[in-house]
């Protein structure tokens, strides 16, 4: 019986090395949502507390660690008409190349467009910096 399991463990350990990922020059679609927060206080007053956030990017790898991300980001808040559009361009890192899910981290720019926020210029440059977990399907 042991030598039953120990050759299935080993066939497992083999078909695991055999399909070990391989993101090189490769793209990748996501989406996210969630509610986003103020961290440096709330210049609006409670009108804008978060109430919801998505996000789209396409994503380009150069290698298991390393890739570029273009992004889409919305942000909405509660009883007020300002809702930010972000537009960004990430340098982003996976901290666990071999996995599926991996912790990554990334830094970036942004512009952000911000309507009924200023007449005279809604659109402020903004810097990026994502961390988070990615998993790849």
């Amino acid at each position: 019986m042991k030598i039953i399991l120990f050759s299935l463990l080993g066939l497992f350990t083999i078909t695991a090395q055999a399909h070990s990922l391989n993101l090189k020059n490769t793209w990748s679609v996501g989406t996210g949502a969630g509610f986003p927060l103020t961290f440096n206080g709330n210049r609006f007053d409670q009108r804008a507390d978060g109430d919801f956030a998505f996000n789209f990017h396409l994503k380009y790898y150069f290698n298991n660690s390393h890739s570029l991300s273009a992004g889409y980001a919305r942000y909405e808040f509660d009883h007020t008409p300002t809702c930010p559009r972000v537009y960004d361009l990430l340098y982003l890192n996976r901290l666990n190349p071999q996995a599926k899910l991996s912790p990554i981290i990334g830094l970036g720019l942004g512009v952000a467009d911000i309507p009924n926020y200023n007449v005279d210029e809604n659109l402020k440059l903004s810097t990026r910096a994502k961390l988070g977990l990615e998993y790849l399907f």
